[in-house]
Order: C-alpha cells, then sequence, then structure tokens
C-alpha cells in the first residue's frame, strides 16, 4: 500500500506493513481473538489498538475450525538520506495518523522506500 501525497514543498509518503497472527479460539469465547498484550477478548471484524503503539489490529476469521487471525496494520519503513529528514509520528493519534513522516526541501530527490 503506497500513497505519495504532494503539497507546498512537502513531500509525504505513507508505507505500512500487513502481519498476521493465529490464534486459538477459546472455547469459552467463540468468535473472540485474544490479544495477548491488552489481556482482552474482542469481537470477530472488531478493530483495536494497542497503547504507545502506531497499529491497528483487526480480529478476521481463518480457514481452520477453532483458529481466528489477528490482522496487524503499521507504519513501514523508509530510507531518508540527507536533506530529507524522517519526522516522529505521534502515538496520541490513531493508525494511519500515528505514523512517521518524511520532509524534504523541494530540490531533494524521493526517498526510497522499501
Amino acid at each position: 500500500m503506497f500513497k505519495c501525497i504532494v503539497a507546498l514543498f512537502v513531500v509525504q509518503m505513507v508505507t505500512c506493513y500487513v502481519m498476521r497472527e493465529l490464534v486459538t479460539e477459546h472455547k469459552d469465547h467463540p468468535d473472540q481473538c485474544y490479544d495477548s498484550v491488552n489481556q482482552l477478548y474482542y469481537d470477530l471484524q472488531t478493530s483495536w489498538e494497542r497503547p504507545g503503539l502506531c497499529e491497528q489490529l483487526r480480529c478476521t476469521p481463518y480457514t481452520e475450525p477453532g483458529q481466528l487471525t489477528i490482522t496487524h496494520h503499521g507504519c513501514g519503513v523508509v530510507i531518508v538520506e540527507p536533506p530529507c529528514e524522517l519526522r516522529p509520528g505521534n502515538l496520541s493519534l490513531s493508525y494511519p495518523d500515528c505514523c512517521f513522516s518524511v520532509y524534504c526541501p523541494p530540490e531533494a530527490p524521493t526517498p526510497s522506500r522499501y
């Protein structure tokens, strides 16, 4: 997923990662994913965030009975070379608004992305 927004002298690149975590459905909590970090159960198709991380998680079904998936969406990786700079994100905001940003002066090349 890649989006590039160009405004007055600012190039902002947004990249992300997606990870899937397989979890076993608990017999007392059918159709719910257990987040071991928050120590809470979440209903299918529910999204949530973890404190201190710029990441969104979502409980989704899996193809095998008794298994569910927690899908993680988070900020990606960007290689920044001078004169561009990586600006820190704001963890008080929700994902993806909490992600870092890249600022490049108008004469700078666009940064590489991985």
